[in-house]
């Protein structure tokens, strides 16, 4: 049910699936994905849906190209690492 929900929204936000390699759904019942860039986005538990329009504008700027980790897990926040999780 959570995975359709996030499908969904994905969906929604017109953000292409086939960018995603993997999902890793934690027991705070969150989400983690990565792409087959091997970026990783975390994603917070509550207000997943705008996490995601956040993380397509991010995706679109040029300049995070290079983030290995992109965590929106913190509300008005957004967390760039450059590092390999």
């Amino acid at each position: 049910e959570e995975f359709l929900k996030l499908q969904r929204y994905l969906k929604m936000q017109k953000i292409d699936s086939t960018v995603i390699k993997k999902y890793y759904y934690h027991k705070n019942k969150r989400w983690d994905f990565q792409q087959v860039d091997g970026k990783v986005i975390m994603l917070p538990s509550k207000n997943t849906y705008n996490s995601l329009k956040v993380y397509k504008t991010l995706v679109a700027n040029k300049k995070f190209n290079s983030s290995k980790i992109i965590d929106l897990r913190l509300p008005g926040k957004i967390i760039i690492n450059n590092d390999e999780k």
